[in-house]
């Protein structure tokens, strides 16, 4: 194999999307990501515009394991260090995510599938149609809920 080049793709955010979730933040408002990107992007995309202020280590995905249980696993370690982290999905767990994360020390990322399960501040491989019964779904529990392009 000869090495023929790199190829950089990046998308930049709209000129005012970290502006806005700002301006909803000090307004109090509870600011919630959904988007079709992968984990990883939908996670950096969420800290570049303000919605995840966590350090990586405390980002969390809510996972399906081989036996069936869900985990809270961090994003961003090694397989390995992924792996011996991983928080139990019990009541305990959730309540202490639940507060970390209100404080801004942690932040949880789920796949559509597992929404139902937790409140979140980003979702990942969303398709707008799921976008939509997202919103309608906090709309009907009483949370509010907007819809923008931050990319």
């Amino acid at each position: 194999l000869q090495f023929a080049g790199l190829l950089i793709m990046d998308c930049p955010l709209k000129f005012d999307s970290k502006r806005v979730v700002k301006e909803l933040r000090a307004g109090q408002q509870k600011v919630v990501m959904v988007t079709g990107d992968a984990l990883l992007t939908a996670v950096e995309v969420a800290r570049r515009v303000g919605i995840v202020d966590a350090p990586q280590e405390f980002t969390y995905a809510l996972s399906k394991t081989d036996v069936g249980d869900f985990v809270f696993q961090p994003i961003g370690g090694g397989k390995n260090e992924a792996t011996e982290n991983c928080l139990s999905y019990s009541v305990s767990t959730i309540a202490k995510l639940r507060k970390k994360v209100g404080e801004g020390k942690a932040a949880v990322c789920i796949t559509g599938d597992v929404l139902a399960k937790l409140a979140v501040s980003a979702i990942e491989r969303a398709s707008p149609e799921k976008g939509s019964l997202v919103i309608d779904e906090r709309i009907a529990l009483n949370h509010p809920a907007a819809r923008t392009e931050l990319a």
